[in-house]
């Protein structure tokens, strides 16, 4: 064997291989593992040109891989007056109020101010902000807030720009609801279809896509250092592989942008948009499927298509009726893509509709469905043994987001009575704890005893990585435990269960699991050193133990202060 470059040793390397192996050094050539075994084994093969790293009994697990990103929408948050307001951590309106302001003092007027998804915890105030709040601070500019992937808040300004006022009625096709207070006023809260009626209106006026609405303000050069600036979160939280979800051409340029710049450190399985809810009309849906895949320069294990997404039900809300949905993930599957979709956030009845409609695809070529490896996402009203063996049968994959659930379940719980006010929740339990975990408790364990392969997903930006605490939603997942409480104590999986859906799992789940996904000879060096034992250390431990060097092929391309 040829001397390798990069010797790691004197470490408990976690390799999650099939049969969980620990070994204590591992060596790569030209940014792949080439060997794995004892310090003595590993140490031999080094050479004059090798570099040798003393991991002093750090723990090493393979680079962990997210399930579900909008990253680049999460790093338009990051990159200052260029992109969005980042409002994440904001817990109360005075913090959201006085970012949007320091926003608005630098904008001229009448020029947009786009501020990004909300705090997903609950708000200090026990309830959103609303038109006039932010009348006070943005009287002069045209403001919306995002409360997560499609529900926003905008001001009078911005309503009037959609020509919402108080005669408008709720839309409908797809259904949704202008919240309105006692006098039957607008607040600016605009739910379900009423934020597609708002962003297909002011798209009109601007020129572009509705469905690329949150992007039309950035230009792109800002959206590759989003890209960018989101790449350097994840590699201090361990992250080497994404898979990106709902993810928009404009979008999708950044990322061969940063690619051919030789600038990407992160692995992308993209999972294309559909963007289902502007295409009620059949012409429009054929008109897409027959050309909006673009001949972009992907491929490779690098950055890949790994499928398409179409939405169904968030939140009670549906995005596009049954006859659609099915008459779009029929072509998709006649097409040979893979298909994710999110058939519901604690609303089982749509889990038996989105379930009949892949029986429907797969009845042609059950073997050819289930090699495509589609993916339930969202999938936390898949609870019932029938529907479990129902997903099993057809070989999906199952995608919950833990990091999302470990905040989302404190806003159900905390802020009920303003959900059901406003309608944000469709069909919302009386219940403020059987909502919370209706909601957002996975059944990750029953999954996983049926032999389901669950993989891990955060959902950013709707929630935030913290590298002061990078496997919070590792955490979640292992314990069922989020800011609301233990959401299913009987949910609770192993450690090896844990690591499985950030590692090998999600691997599976993107179809490269012979080149990530496990430390083994022929994949790719990409790991994650931490400050202590993950398999040992207590419980709560693992929701602040630290990503000391994160290493992509090989290269060490973040480092802890």
């Amino acid at each position: 064997m040829i001397a390798p470059d990069l010797i790691l040793t004197n470490g408990k390397i976690v390799t999650v291989d099939r049969e969980f192996t620990i070994a204590e050094a591992l060596a790569v050539t030209r940014g792949v593992i080439v060997a794995v075994g004892t310090r003595t084994e590993i140490e031999a093969l080094a050479g004059p040109g090798t570099k040798t790293v003393d991991l002093r009994g750090k723990c090493v697990v393979p680079g962990q891989i997210d399930s579900y990103q909008h990253f680049i929408t999460a790093g338009i948050d990051m990159v200052g007056d260029r992109g969005a307001v980042d409002l994440i951590t904001k817990t109360s309106i005075d913090e959201i109020l006085s970012a949007i302001k320091r926003r608005v003092e630098v904008t001229p007027e009448g020029q947009w101010v786009e501020a990004g998804c909300m705090y997903r915890g609950a708000l200090k105030d026990g309830r959103w902000p609303n038109r006039w709040d932010l009348d006070k601070i943005a009287p002069d500019h045209p403001v919306y807030i995002r409360q997560g992937g499609r529900p926003i808040i905008a001001n009078s300004y911005a309503l009037r720009l959609a020509g919402i006022g108080r005669d408008t009625p709720d839309p409908t096709g797809p259904d949704g609801i202008i919240a309105r207070d006692a006098d039957g006023e607008p607040t600016g809260q605009l739910i379900g279809g009423a934020a597609d009626l708002a962003r297909e209106r002011w798209s009109e006026l601007v020129g572009g896509p509705a469905w690329e609405w949150d992007f039309l303000h950035v230009e792109s050069e800002a959206l590759v250092d989003a890209a960018l600036a989101q790449q350097r979160v994840n590699l201090a939280c361990g992250i080497t592989t994404v898979r990106d979800d709902a993810t928009y051409p404009v979008e999708i340029r950044a990322w061969v942008e940063a690619r051919r710049r030789g600038l990407l450190r992160n692995r992308l399985g993209v999972l294309v948009a559909v963007p289902e809810r502007h295409l009620w009309a059949k012409e429009d849906r054929d008109r897409f499927f027959g050309s909006y895949f673009e001949p972009w320069e992907m491929g490779g294990d690098l950055l890949w298509v790994a499928g398409v997404s179409i939405g169904y039900n968030l939140e009670g809300w549906m995005q596009i009726d049954e006859p659609r949905l099915r008459e779009m993930v029929l072509e998709s599957v006649a097409r040979g893509w893979t298909v994710a979709i999110p058939p519901s956030i604690g609303v089982s009845e749509s889990v038996d509709e989105v379930l009949s409609i892949l029986e429907t695809a797969a009845e042609a070529d059950l073997a050819g469905f289930v090699k495509q490896r589609h993916t339930l996402t969202h999938p936390h009203g898949l609870r019932s043994p029938k529907d479990i063996e129902r997903a099993k049968r057809l070989g999906l994959m199952v995608n919950p987001n833990p990091l999302l659930s470990y905040y989302a379940a404190e806003r159900s719980l905390r802020m009920h009575s303003q959900i059901e006010a406003t309608g944000f929740h469709r069909g919302i339990a009386p219940d403020a704890w059987e909502q919370a975990v209706g909601m957002w408790a996975p059944s990750t364990r029953d999954w996983l005893d049926a032999g389901l392969v669950v993989s891990g997903g955060s959902n950013i930006p709707a929630a935030t990585y913290d590298p002061e605490r990078p496997f919070l939603g590792q955490y979640s997942a292992l314990t069922s435990d989020t800011l609301a409480g233990v959401l299913l104590p009987d949910q609770a999986i192993t450690r090896e269960q844990m690591l499985r859906m950030y590692t090998s799992n999600a691997a599976y789940a993107l179809m490269r699991e012979d080149r990530i996904g496990s430390l083994e000879p022929g994949k790719y060096a990409d790991l994650a050193v931490l400050d202590r034992d993950v398999l040992t250390c207590p419980d709560g431990e693992v929701a602040e133990l630290k990503v000391l060097e994160t290493y992509f092929e090989g290269e060490l391309v973040h480092e802890r202060a």
